[in-house]
């Protein structure tokens, strides 16, 4: 088979004229030539005498299988190179032959008509894994490096390609000084000796042709583009090994065919971006960086949905390259910033890095390219395609109260990548205010007035409203969600204390604002830390803490700094008095330090973090200033408490209750050691379910320091669904505000009716849980509660199964065939099937007990038998056999004609089959 494919490159020559260098992949093809020089014009002198120029043939006893792949040519310093992958011995001598890329040259100055200065040298693209690239798909020299795609071999001597590629670099520089060595090596001899190697597939390739020792000094004059007849197609010597690049992307799953090479400068540094295409259809967009060629990712990755050949080129202005599949030639743009909607789709911080020509314009909240972003030379302005975070904004408090006095209201933010000397605006909703910008990276916000806001949605305590800043471009581009709460509108001590600044009152079930006058000598409050931030209600360790004067006089200890302020709350510029202290416990805890401010002389609670629950004592060891001493000498007194016991909480537990029967609910309420009064309310109980409530008066009882118990009176609950259960909640509400204490008990309503028809399902501990209290009401066939049943009241099952169907109803003799039997009161649990016959021959049930349903079927394998028909029966452990009329036959099925008997191969004909009991059996 003869093989002709083209593969070439236009250079100019020396002269001036185009010239075209073309290399011939053949398979042993005598008298041809593996490269050769064209002109494209023959009207030229210099063309018309040296139109002819090409290697010599290929040689004589090469292997049959022999072949050159050549795939890339590109000129460079006077030289044309190509690119081939080939059997690393022509003549097959060396085992094993594996294929290996090659580079080769020839001198565009050389006037050799048979190109005698052809040199070969051997390359290798190694993996980190040590995979072996072999064969060579594509290439370009981009600033005096060589970037080729490689393709792993699936077996080590053939051209068959894997999924499994590679990008290597080579320099320029260290690959030319291998072709001149070699080339040098094969003319002359070095001082203390040399190697030397010639083509071994060129007919005529020899090396030092000069007769006797040839010093190579005495020819570097005219090496090494001319070698005649010095020497004749040189090659670097295979023993020296191979010359190795650097793997800079490995990548699996994708045949590369393509490679387009560009440099981009992000700032001050260079990135090598290389497009590759491969033959399953996609372009690969790969970055690295200059200094780190070996962190070569893919930031994008284009669907072409044709397969990509090796012919890619980029515009005179670098913009755009062009891509040619086997389908179409498609134009691209390098980069398309604008299809980055936000900073983490632009820059992709924290992860991968994006698309290098790319970068965040902050204060026009847009992803752009350098040169498109105004002000761009400020680093907070454009943040490139390998920032390690976009512009993110966090405020010191993240909620305030709706009615928030104007003094209270500011609201400092935190940004990052904010650029200096710009003027900013704060908007909350459609109020906008002018920023201060304190230093750095912060600035104060004015927070909004109340009518300005929107109201807060029936049901909630809080209304969202988007927090943004703009610059002169008049966009936001930096928002965050805050909050305007309500106090009064949360309605349990849980998320009164969890969710905002708010304490919750026990004594009179109210929830109000932290800084607001105490409500009562007790409250609960979550937010530890005195920051304004909210924390984890389950993670916390709270204090209630009785209301108390902190006189002067009252020193505080050093472990828990208390900084005292005369006027307002809010911190800036506001003088602030330490004074010291003393706090005596029954055993040592540990306090978490921070600080908290206490107007003088006013009634304020103190709240801090300690990790080992305990009774403590603010004591007044010496007289301070002047001012009252306390009670005996205790400023304050309280409890500590775990989140779970902080705030009054019904204790979770379920209660059965059957449809339309009345039935009394107890519970326990959990109450914290310090709020003995919230038994002493009057509650209710409230029961909800099917969209309304059932209310009913309760009753407190066996009081105690931290719980008491609440019975609810006899009230009957009725639901219309015809379900088995139906969930109901338990609160229990003091009748006084109308407000719940927190948690919910579960009722479960149901019904023993539903889905048991019979006593088996009834009874089973399977089909109904013995909580239940289900009985069989055998003079009702009804499964009930023993206040539904008058008489014939059933704990035991003594009803004969009953069968109504079986499927299928038929089988073959040889047996094997599953059948279902159904009916009822079949047992209440597997185990109770002692046998199963069709037509008095046994089925096998064993293996079928995840098949069994309680009461209404089994299933079974039917065994041999002769053609016969008889009944069904099932027999119980308890000696209990089934009643009925349900028959079940053996038949022996019969093939008498079918038409058409012939058909085309290619199948699709309509047969009719006839016969005798083919009805026979489960399936067909």
């Amino acid at each position: 088979m003869r093989i002709r494919i083209s593969n070439g490159l236009v250079v100019t020559h020396p002269a001036g004229v185009d010239v075209n260098l073309a290399s011939h992949v053949a398979q042993n093809i005598r008298g041809a030539s593996p490269i050769s020089a064209n002109c494209l014009s023959r009207s030229d002198t210099i063309c018309q005498m040296g139109d002819n120029r090409r290697t010599n043939q290929f040689a004589s006893g090469l292997l049959m299988n022999f072949l050159i792949r050549y795939v890339a040519s590109f000129s460079y310093n006077n030289y044309t190179y190509f690119f081939a992958s080939q059997l690393q011995d022509a003549r097959g001598r060396r085992q094993p032959n594996y294929i290996v890329p090659k580079l080769s040259r020839v001198c565009q100055k050389s006037p050799s008509s048979n190109m005698d200065g052809f040199t070969e040298i051997t390359l290798e693209c190694r993996g980190v894994n040590n995979t072996l690239y072999s064969i060579v798909q594509s290439s370009q020299v981009v600033d005096g490096q060589l970037f080729a795609v490689f393709v792993k071999n699936n077996e080590d001597e053939s051209f068959d390609l894997a999924s499994q590629s590679a990008l290597c670099i080579y320099e320029m520089k260290n690959l030319t000084e291998k072709f001149e060595e070699a080339t040098t090596d094969c003319s002359c001899v070095r001082d203390g000796g040399s190697t030397e190697s010639a083509n071994n597939y060129l007919q005529n390739a020899a090396c030092r042709l000069v007769k006797g020792a040839l010093q190579c000094n005495q020819v570097d004059s005219i090496l090494p583009c001319i070698t005649d007849p010095l020497a004749r197609y040189p090659e670097r010597d295979p023993g020296l090994g191979p010359i190795p690049g650097e793997v800079v992307f490995e990548h699996s799953g994708e045949t590369f065919t393509s490679i387009l090479v560009t440099k981009t400068m992000v700032q001050t540094a260079s990135q090598n971006v290389a497009f590759i295409g491969s033959q399953e259809g996609h372009l690969l967009k790969v970055r690295f960086d200059v200094a780190n060629a070996s962190s070569g990712v893919v930031y994008e990755q284009l669907e072409l949905q044709s397969s990509v050949l090796s012919d890619t080129w980029i515009s005179n202005d670098t913009e755009s390259f062009m891509v040619l599949t086997e389908r179409k030639l498609i134009e691209l743009s390098v980069t398309n910033c604008s299809q980055y909607q936000t900073c983490d789709e632009c820059i992709k911080p924290g992860s991968i890095g994006g698309d290098p020509y790319c970068g965040w314009c902050t204060l026009e909240k847009r992803c752009t390219r350098f040169n498109d972003c105004d002000g761009s030379d400020d680093s907070e302005r454009w943040l490139p395609f390998n920032e390690d975070e976009c512009v993110t904004v966090s405020a010191s408090l993240e909620h305030l109260p709706v009615d928030v006095t104007t003094d209270r209201r500011n609201v400092t933010l935190t940004v990052t990548h904010l650029p200096t000397n710009e003027n900013y605006s704060c908007h909350f909703g459609n109020f906008i205010s002018e920023a201060f910008v304190i230093g750095g990276n912060q600035l104060i916000c004015q927070g909004p007035d109340v009518d300005t806001l929107p109201n807060i949605p029936v049901g909630e305590d809080a209304v969202e409203v988007e927090l943004s800043l703009s610059s002169e471009y008049n966009i936001k581009f930096v928002r965050i969600p805050y909050y305007f709460f309500d106090c009064n509108r949360i309605t349990g001590c849980v998320d009164c204390s969890t969710n905002w600044d708010c304490n919750w009152c026990v004594d009179d079930f109210t929830c109000s604002f932290k800084r607001d006058p105490l409500c009562g000598d007790f409250i609960v409050s979550a937010l530890c830390t005195g920051t304004g931030s909210s924390l984890p209600f389950t993670d916390t360790l709270c204090i209630f803490i009785r209301r108390a004067l902190l006189p002067r006089s009252c020193s505080i200890s050093l472990l828990l700094p208390i900084m005292l302020h005369r006027s307002s709350l809010f911190p800036f510029g506001i003088p602030r008095f330490q004074h010291s202290a003393q706090i005596e416990y029954e055993d040592f805890p540990i306090l978490k330090t921070g600080d908290t401010f206490i107007s003088n002389g006013l009634n304020r609670e103190i709240i801090f973090i300690v990790q080992t629950p305990s009774l403590f004592y603010f004591k007044e060891p010496d007289r301070w200033g002047g001012g009252g001493s306390g009670r005996n000498g205790i400023c304050s007194e309280g409890y500590l408490h775990t989140a779970s016991e902080g705030c009054p909480m019904l204790k979770t537990g379920d209660t059965f209750i059957p449809n339309g029967l009345n039935r009394e609910i107890i519970f326990i309420v959990q109450a914290p050691t310090a709020s003995t009064n919230i038994s002493n309310k009057e509650y209710e109980c409230v029961v909800g379910y099917e969209g309304r409530e059932t209310s009913s008066k309760a009753t407190v009882s066996d009081m105690n320091e931290d719980n008491f118990t609440v019975t609810c009176e006899e009230t009957q609950y009725t639901y219309t669904a015809e379900e088995q259960t139906v969930y109901a909640s338990l609160n229990l509400r003091w009748k006084v505000r109308e407000v719940y204490i927190d948690g919910t008990n579960n009722v479960i309503l149901y019904k023993c009716s539903v889905d048991r028809p019979d006593c088996s399902r009834c009874l089973s501990n399977i089909t109904t849980s013995p909580v239940l209290m289900c009985i069989w009401c055998s003079s009702q066939s009804l499964c009930a509660v023993r206040e539904n049943c008058n008489q014939g009241i059933q704990k035991v099952c003594t009803a004969r199964p009953q069968i109504t169907l079986t499927v299928p109803t038929s089988g073959p003799i040889e047996g094997g065939t599953v059948v279902q039997i159904i009916g009822s009161d079949l047992g209440q649990r597997f185990s109770d099937i002692e046998e199963v016959k069709l037509a008095d021959v046994l089925c096998d049930h064993g293996r079928y007990e995840d098949q069994y349903i309680v009461g209404e079927s089994v299933t079974c394998m039917a065994g041999s038998s002769v053609v016969k028909m008889g009944l069904v029966s099932v027999e119980l452990t308890d000696g209990r056999t089934s009643q009925g009329d349900v028959m079940f036959s053996y038949n022996d099925p019969k093939l008498t004609s079918f038409f058409p008997e012939i058909g085309p191969a290619s199948g699709g004909s309509m047969i009719t089959i006839n016969g005798t009991d083919l009805d026979t059996g489960r399936d067909i």
